[in-house]
């Protein structure tokens, strides 16, 4: 069995992208899956938007085992705050199925993941990146 073009480009793209792309991807991903959850909230497909809500979750927990608290210092500490404040907005979105706990969540990481890009384009001439995205304070 062929595998999915489009599968086989993400998958190229994930295996050759910095540390910093890595991140950007995973803000992209949850997302994605919020927008898909809003949607799904808003039109009663309940099933769908749980899963999407908890995908998010999972994006989330992987943003907040990332963190590196010894390199990044006050603002990991401040991040991993803001990433369980929102993961705590997430399951109670879920349970709830409370639409604007979910674009509440959506704000938060869309402002993040836009200062993170800032980061990354400000230091695109850098260092290698680190073999692990949980390398970096983000």
């Amino acid at each position: 069995m062929m595998p999915n073009p489009y599968q086989q480009y993400q998958s190229t793209q994930i295996q050759t992208a910095s540390t910093g792309d890595l991140i950007l991807l995973l803000y992209d991903g949850a997302l994605r899956f919020l927008g898909r959850a809003d949607l799904a909230i808003s039109e009663r497909r309940l099933d769908q938007a749980s899963t999407d809500i908890g995908k998010a979750q999972d994006i989330v927990l992987e943003l907040l085992s990332g963190l590196d608290f010894e390199r990044g210092g006050d603002l990991a500490v401040q991040l991993r705050e803001l990433y369980v404040f929102i993961y705590n907005a997430l399951i109670e979105a879920n349970v709830k199925k409370d639409a604007e706990k979910v674009r509440t969540a959506i704000r938060l990481l869309d402002r993040v993941r836009e200062a993170w890009r800032s980061v990354i384009r400000g230091s695109a001439a850098a260092a290698p990146a680190p073999a692990r995205a949980g390398g970096l304070a983000a």
